[in-house]
C-alpha cells in the first residue's frame, strides 16, 4: 500500500523547523526566552501579519494562512 504526499504537505512544517533554527539561538544570546520569539513570530507570520498580505505580493504566497472557522 502506498500513500501519497503532496509537495506542499509539509509546508506548515518545515516553516515552523526553520522558524525554530532562526528564533531560539537567537532569543538565547538575547538571554529572552524563545517562547516570546515564537509568539512573535506567530504574530509576523499569521493569517493577520505576514499572511493578509499574500495575496498581493506573490512571494508572500507560500505564507501560511488559516481560515476563520464559518467562512
Amino acid at each position: 500500500m502506498e500513500a501519497h504526499v503532496e509537495p506542499g504537505a509539509y509546508k506548515d512544517v518545515v516553516l515552523f523547523l526553520a522558524t525554530a533554527g532562526v528564533v531560539v539561538p537567537l532569543f538565547r544570546r538575547w538571554k529572552i526566552s524563545p517562547i516570546l520569539g515564537f509568539l512573535g513570530a506567530g504574530v509576523v507570520l499569521g493569517p493577520y501579519g505576514l499572511g493578509a498580505l499574500a495575496h498581493e505580493v506573490s512571494w508572500l504566497g507560500d505564507v501560511p494562512r488559516k481560515r476563520r472557522c464559518g467562512s
